[in-house]
């Protein structure tokens, strides 16, 4: 089985690769683990746990049409895909809009249902969304005045 896992990223705001890596080790041992990165400064991908390592270029130097057709390859193979990259998972649902048997990553429709400002989700859940304004077309203002009135 070979599996490989995005979003090694352990900064400041981290990403789940690294712990999805650790669990697959326990529950997959003799798995060969491939860790996926879009960056050579990323901590993660000097982890023990990894078997092999897949470097892509940055984001915004990728083909993405050639990167699609190798995850496509890839998964076609046999192999699986975790993503733990938001940007990654959200062009993955985009390139497989039906899904793939091997990639496990939410399809566009779960995606949608947890987009804000709006979470749709939570309308089946004992939470309630804050009060909310969108930054891009107020002015400072404005975005000042809706901060002191919500704290």
């Amino acid at each position: 089985m070979k599996i490989y896992v995005s979003g090694l990223y352990c900064g400041g705001n981290p990403q789940p690769g690294v712990g999805i890596v650790r669990s697959l080790r326990d529950a997959f041992p003799n798995a060969t683990v491939v860790g996926v990165e879009y960056s050579n400064r990323v901590s993660g991908i000097h982890w023990e746990g990894l078997d092999e390592l897949r470097i892509e270029r940055p984001w915004h130097e990728l083909d993405l049409g050639s990167h699609g057709e190798q995850v496509r390859e890839i998964l076609d193979a046999g192999g699986l895909w975790i993503s733990g990259s938001d940007l990654e998972a959200m062009w993955l649902a985009d390139v497989f809009p039906s899904g793939h048997p091997n990639l496990l990553a939410p399809g566009m429709a779960a995606l949608k249902q947890i987009t804000k400002p709006e979470v749709a989700a939570a309308h089946h859940l004992p939470i309630k969304i804050p009060p909310f304004i969108s930054s891009t077309d107020k002015s400072d203002w404005d975005l000042h005045a809706f901060c002191r009135e919500h704290n």
